[in-house]
């Protein structure tokens, strides 16, 4: 027998897992279509926020397939962020409005990590 016993996800298991996956969806667009549509490439989202909103679809995909690894991505996603917001400081670009998306995504990603971390312990994830 196995040494640890797996329970079922609660039904908000779910809806958290879709609406992180549709959130990283919305982000990668939203970068894709900055990238396209401003020409000046400083006034564009970085590589660092791309990183972020990718590691939150991959990851939300993760969670959503009850993977262990969803943990890893999130935490990518925070280290991205904050590399995006420390470079924003640097470049003196902090009050436009690619700071706060940073900032919004830095913190959802930390609690995205306490989740699957949650998710873990609940065994929910594996």
């Amino acid at each position: 027998m196995a040494a640890y016993i797996r329970q079922r996800p609660a039904n908000w298991f779910w809806l958290v897992g879709t609406g992180v996956t549709i959130w990283g969806v919305t982000g990668c667009a939203a970068w894709l279509a900055a990238r396209i549509v401003l020409p000046d490439p400083v006034a564009a989202p970085g590589v660092p926020i791309a990183l972020a909103a990718g590691a939150v679809l991959w990851g939300g995909i993760a969670l959503l397939n009850k993977k262990l690894f969803a943990r890893v991505l999130f935490t990518v996603a925070v280290l991205a962020a904050f590399a995006q917001i420390v470079w924003l400081i640097a470049a003196q670009d902090w009050l436009i409005g690619q700071g706060l998306i940073a900032a919004v995504t830095m913190l959802t990603a930390v609690l995205l990590v306490w989740f699957s971390e949650h998710s873990r312990r609940r065994g929910w994830i594996s």
